[in-house]
């Protein structure tokens, strides 16, 4: 399972997102991502009483991470992620597969450059394996911090 920064995804492909640090939940807004943000994919629970959070202004196209869990929600369903969202050092970490699913991407593997793909219509994104250098479209990126932070319990 590969792990990213959620932020070098987020502003490399213009996705907004609000943080919840109270109920340790990320809410990914994906209603400039098109049609192809409410693809299938992923273990679904959904269905009423499946544990769904009830969210008020929600919107249909939004995304919810839930910190330090495999847990996401979209659309009235829980699907669950390949590795739980980490939040490490100011820094939270999701598995690419399960959030490209999620957000309707083409996720590729170059076996030759040992670099993970993601694709959105003409924008790519390349990843390499313990590297902190990624490109958007052939342009070097440096993997930003996420500012998604926890508190302590005191």
């Amino acid at each position: 399972v590969f792990m990213v920064p959620l932020t070098s995804i987020t502003q490399a492909l213009d996705i907004p997102y609000k943080v919840n640090q109270s109920e340790k939940k990320v809410i990914l807004d994906l209603s400039g991502m098109g049609s192809g943000s409410q693809q299938p994919g992923g273990n679904t629970g959904g269905g009423s009483g499946s544990g769904v959070p009830n969210i008020p202004n929600l919107g249909p196209n939004d995304l919810i991470l839930m910190m330090n869990s495999n847990k996401m929600y979209q659309n009235g369903k829980e699907y669950t992620a390949g590795q739980p969202m980490a939040v490490k050092n100011g820094v939270s970490y999701v598995a690419i597969r399960s959030l490209v699913n999620r957000v309707g991407l083409k996720l590729t593997y170059d076996g030759k450059t040992k670099e993970t793909i993601i694709i959105r219509g003409n924008d790519e994104l390349r990843f390499k394996t313990n590297s902190s250098v990624y490109t958007v479209n052939g342009v070097k990126k440096t993997m930003v911090r996420c500012l998604v932070k926890l508190r302590k319990p005191r």
